[in-house]
């Protein structure tokens, strides 16, 4: 899981994990109560989603180490858009590889590659590396199924390249020794199906010298089948043959899943050198395989190789009985492929569904934050909005040391206008106004909002004294533009106006914010005072407004 969120849990919820991640077989019944206890205590969702698609995602994981696909299937796509949005990106990247390996097990070629694809897509957005170079294994393995062993060799060799840069990348966990043989190994069969010899061997030495050493353990003993084909390519027959008697010999009593392609190349390669008895016995483990999963795929595949052998010993009536069942079979997977067909659209159905409903909680979401900072009316920043703006750019001045204003804005004589013209005409002057005032934040630093009925606040950061009259100036010729009359007007020109009182200075540790603002109001206060239809930029040397005298403010008006 996303071990962020792991410190947030109890010491016996973290034991659980802990539990659950070192999930081998031996533990099986262990781990699964303890995801079990998971899905109880996150009530299965109710109460806390990155608990329940935690447990949801191991156990279908382990349906699928153990052969039940459908169980797999249908419990990843169940929370696969869950382990995104709670963070657990890690685990969200591995059920696109995951579901990629089911449906190549199965024959879904292009549900395979899709996933692998969309995986890829997921590891690059959400930097999680050590499962990039899984799913860059997982498309090699289809390329060898393409039979295309050299694009198959570029696909390990970018794994091995991924997973030597993940060992000084601190984001990432880095992979183990074992992760690093396997890949190894997965090279060695690009280079063997390319008879390169030499290549196959140094890769076959790194894999040992990594840690797989086929010791007849079951899960090293696998590496035998490459032995054998490595040393054959080599022309060692001694060898060749030891190695294929040291698989004989090994534990390995029932093929997994995910060995079934290795499998299957390895039983063609003794049927070609003529081990008959080895051949039959590998068929065996591929017969176990498709009765345990259920699978037509597998079965047709062991029939396959049963009808090749037939063919070249002349066994004409195992021959004949091996072609009847093979066309039985056909029929059996086309009704397979059906229901999986039906599956994938489902379960693409239910990726769209979650990812539309995100968007829709998303935008649903910005649009009331919209609605809470927007004023109805205008559709410009509302007062708390404007508010919010001014603190934040305060501070920002003061941090950084640079210049700060405030402009508070009224339409000139606005009641006697909605008395004269009513009130749907006095709204259309307030938006035609605010149209303008809001036109100002093309200039840089410059933020404005609607501050009540009639009334408009304008915010200025980092810019000059000079810069800031000019911005003034250029508001109070865009309304003298519109030229809307107002026969009640008071300030002798019988059109729509402005009075505009602008403070401008730089905070310092002494200021406030009010400072700013009633030092605005005090200008717009002067500019009313000498009949309206004006602007006023008080710097703060001139703090105390009050004593600014009639004939100052005429002269900066004039």
């Amino acid at each position: 899981m996303n071990w962020d969120y792991r410190e947030k849990y109890s010491k016996e919820i973290q034991e659980k994990f802990d539990i659950i991640e070192r999930r081998n077989r031996t533990e099986y019944d262990l781990a699964m109560k303890a995801a079990d206890e998971l899905l109880e205590i996150s009530g299965y969702g109710s109460k806390d989603r990155l608990l329940y698609s935690y447990a949801v995602f191991n156990k279908g994981f382990w349906d699928y180490l153990n052969g039940d696909v459908d169980a797999a299937i249908e419990k990843l796509v169940r929370i696969h858009s869950i382990l995104e949005e709670t963070g657990q990106f890690r685990l969200y990247a591995r059920t696109f590889s995951v579901l990629g390996v089911i449906y190549s097990g199965m024959g879904e070629v292009r549900t395979a590659m899709d996933y692998y694809i969309k995986g890829k897509v997921a590891c690059t957005k959400y930097n999680v590396g050590n499962v990039l170079v899984f799913l860059t294994v997982n498309i090699g393995v289809m390329y060898l199924k393409f039979g295309s062993p050299a694009e198959a060799k570029q696909c390990f060799e970018e794994a091995i390249w991924i997973a030597n840069m993940l060992d000084n990348d601190p984001d990432n966990v880095p992979l183990s020794d074992m992760d690093k043989a396997i890949i190894n190994l997965n090279l060695v069969t690009s280079l063997i199906a390319l008879r390169d010899a030499a290549a196959a061997r140094e890769a076959f030495e790194k894999a040992c010298e990594l840690g797989i050493t086929g010791d007849g353990e079951s899960v090293d003993v696998l590496i035998y089948m490459l032995k054998a084909q490595l040393a054959d390519l080599e022309g060692n027959i001694e060898e060749r043959d030891e190695a294929i008697r040291k698989f004989d010999e090994g534990n390995v009593d029932q093929a997994i899943l995910e060995s079934f392609d290795d499998m299957l190349v390895y039983a063609i390669f003794l049927r070609k050198i003529g081990k008959d008895e080895e051949f039959i016995r590998v068929l065996r483990m591929i017969d176990n395989l498709a009765k345990n999963t259920n699978s037509p795929y597998f079965a047709l595949k062991s029939l396959e190789q049963k009808i090749a052998y037939y063919d070249k010993k002349e066994m004409w009536n195992d021959y004949f009985a091996a072609t009847g069942d093979f066309y039985v079979r056909i029929q059996a997977q086309q009704q397979e492929i059906n229901a999986t067909n039906a599956q994938t659209l489902t379960a693409r159905l239910k990726l769209e569904e979650d990812r539309f409903e995100k968007l829709k909680l998303e935008s649903e979401k910005e649009a009331l934050r919209a609605k809470s900072e927007t004023d109805p009316l205008t559709g410009i920043n509302n007062r708390a909005k404007i508010n919010e703006i001014s603190e934040t750019k305060f501070n920002e001045a003061m941090e950084k040391g640079q210049s700060f204003a405030v402009q508070m804005i009224d339409i000139d004589n606005f009641k006697e206008y909605n008395d004269t013209y009513g009130h749907q005409a006095g709204d259309e002057v307030i938006k035609k106004v605010a149209y303008a005032v809001d036109s100002l934040k093309r200039h840089y630093g410059v933020y404005s909002g609607k501050y009540g009925g009639d009334e408009f606040m304008v915010v200025f950061i980092d810019k000059e004294y000079s810069e800031v009259s000019a911005i003034c100036e250029e508001l109070k010729q865009k309304i003298a533009e519109y030229n809307i009359e107002h026969k009640s007007s008071k300030t002798g020109v019988n059109r729509v106006t402005l009075s505009q009182g602008t403070f401008f200075g730089r905070p310092n540790g002494n200021s406030k914010l009010w400072d700013f603002v009633f030092g605005a109001d005090k200008a717009l206060y002067k500019i009313k005072e000498a009949g309206r239809n004006g602007s006023l930029v008080s710097a703060d040397e001139m703090l105390n407004i009050s004593q600014i005298s009639d004939e100052s403010v005429m002269k900066l008006l004039s």
